[in-house]
């Protein structure tokens, strides 16, 4: 019966603690400067004209909007990277709100 009610216990901890993490994350996220948009018209997700190869980037095991840097490195990990949490309504347009928006 003890053991029953160390598990318990040791759950209810995990999820308070699961809880209170996941609450800090959204808060950092709603902290986040948002950062404008760098087009006016045109798809704002597109590489800029001349620029095709000057950045490169590898799959590092970022997997949220929040880790990455441009719109050019979220478009490279939701196409080339696993495991991604990028592209919210699956629409192919990664970090619309922080990075890939037209603002």
């Amino acid at each position: 019966m003890r053991a029953v009610a160390l598990a318990i216990a040791c759950f209810v901890a995990f999820l308070f603690a699961y809880d209170r993490w996941r609450a800090s994350q959204v808060i950092a996220a709603e902290e986040a400067p948002a950062r404008p948009s760098r087009t006016t018209s045109g798809d704002a997700h597109a590489p800029e004209p001349g620029r095709e190869g000057q950045q490169s980037f590898s799959c590092e095991g970022k997997t949220r909007c929040m880790q990455m840097h441009s719109c050019a490195e979220a478009t490279f990990y939701l196409r080339n990277c696993p495991n991604v949490k990028i592209d919210g309504d699956d629409d192919g347009i990664p970090c619309e709100d922080q990075l890939c928006g037209n603002g």
